[in-house]
């Protein structure tokens, strides 16, 4: 049975998009912070610095940025402990690196100072941290809750 509104050949004409989407990304790498996210399933802390690093930045800049970065600091307090400066060398040359710098070390100040180091689970606490929107939140959310579901 069709839903309503749907005919035969539309279904058919989606089916056959579907279908040639699937060959399309067929092979291609998962974007960066679903990456991060397979590779630290268990860690909110890095999926929210790589989703800070991620907007409007290539993928693989993104991964190499975030890999370098939690190289040298691997929790909020760590990377607090950092310089801007520093942090903007680890991760140059993501779009607008010395804002997002700023960001970062804001951020990791903030959840040490106001979530005991750890990365706070709602909406509303998420958007009070530096540099995290409604979008980067909901994202964050979203990987944290697919790696949860995938490790039981």
């Amino acid at each position: 049975m069709l839903a309503r509104g749907y005919d035969e050949e539309s279904v058919s004409s989606v089916d056959d998009v579907m279908k040639a989407l699937r060959r399309e990304i067929k092979g291609r790498g998962l974007p960066a912070v679903e990456k991060i996210s397979e590779e630290q399933a268990e860690d909110p802390f890095k999926i929210l610095i790589a989703t800070l690093l991620s907007a409007r930045t290539q993928d693989a800049t993104t991964h190499a940025a975030s890999t370098r970065l939690f190289k040298r600091a691997r929790t909020p307090r760590a990377m607090a402990k950092l310089s801007i400066e520093e942090i903007e060398e680890l991760i140059y040359p993501v779009s607008f690196y010395r804002n997002k710098a700023r960001h970062v070390k804001a951020c990791c100040e903030k959840l040490v100072a106001d979530f005991g180091g750890k990365v706070p689970r709602t909406l509303d606490e998420l958007v009070t941290l530096p540099g995290v929107g409604r979008k980067t939140a909901n994202l964050v959310r979203s990987e944290e809750h697919t790696s949860e579901l995938q490790s039981h």
